[in-house]
């Protein structure tokens, strides 16, 4: 049986992750667990996006056939919302639990907002 890794986070780190496991000839499976749509740099989300200067394509972190040429398991559209390591399962917003034999959490973090 495969090592199974859950990437928790869609970002640049958890893509680099990915990435980072396929490079070293990691062959278990990697599954990538993203909150939104597809997994973006963030920053020029708020710059280039919304004013319109770059597409969504140019924003992603890796096109759509990347995944699937690395065998990275893209899972969107939902969050890890609790580890089971007792049970080796992570569970997801959606309700789906699934299977890991190690877990990588790369969700980043919020900006501080100062008490203006």
């Amino acid at each position: 049986m495969s090592t199974r890794v859950v990437i928790a986070g869609g970002g640049v780190a958890g893509v680099s992750t990915a990435a980072a496991l396929r490079s070293q000839g990691f062959d278990g499976e990697v599954t990538l667990v993203d909150g939104g749509e597809f997994p973006y740099d963030r920053p020029p989300l708020s710059k280039d996006f919304l004013s319109g200067t770059k597409t969504r394509e140019q924003i992603a972190l890796q096109p759509p056939s990347w995944y699937d040429d690395q065998r990275v398991r893209l899972v969107n559209r939902t969050v890890v919302t609790a580890l089971r390591p007792g049970e080796g399962k992570l569970e997801l917003s959606d309700g789906t639990l699934l299977s890991a034999d190690r877990v990588v959490l790369a969700t980043g973090a919020g900006a501080a907002r100062p008490p203006i």
